[in-house]
């Protein structure tokens, strides 16, 4: 007898190699993805640092004693740039002049702890002077989370 197509036993054979196969894909593109946010939320934390460090240094408001020209900070998955306003330093409090999405899968964190903020001075240092960067961080190297992945990234 002359039999065309498949038994149930190769159907079921291709069906599990297949399965095989999809799942060792699925498990490359998740960690793919996750890689992929954490490269975004880095150039975004670079562009960030180098317009607040443009904005401090231009200190349109003559902003001086190490206080705060401007305010990088970090919530709400946002990532926001302010500059020091004519009634003050800059704090997360006052507009921002830029801001970009931040991935909620993703958190920024210094010696373990998650940033809020990070003041610059009309040097373009980093700076925890005055009342609205006390809590802000004093370091410039920052962790970038996701998941099981980090990246290590230094902004000076």
């Amino acid at each position: 007898m002359n039999q065309r197509g498949l038994s149930l036993i190769e159907l079921m054979v291709v069906i599990a190699i297949f399965s095989v196969l999809t799942m060792a894909g699925l498990s490359f593109s998740t960690n793919w993805s996750t890689i992929n946010r954490l490269n975004a939320a880095e150039n975004d934390l670079y562009h960030s640092f180098s317009l607040a460090k443009s904005q401090a240094l231009r200190n349109a408001f003559a902003v001086s004693g190490g206080q705060a020209a401007t305010a990088l900070c970090f919530g709400n998955d946002t990532m926001t740039v302010h500059a020091a306003q004519p009634s003050g330093p800059a704090s997360c409090d006052s507009t921002p002049v830029w801001s970009a999405d931040l991935s909620p899968l993703v958190t920024v964190e210094a010696n373990g702890v998650a940033v809020g903020c990070l003041c610059m001075s009309n040097h373009g240092r980093i700076t925890q002077v005055g009342a609205g960067c006390v809590s802000c961080g004093g370091s410039g190297s920052l962790l970038l989370r996701s998941g099981g992945e980090t990246k290590n990234v230094e902004l000076l």
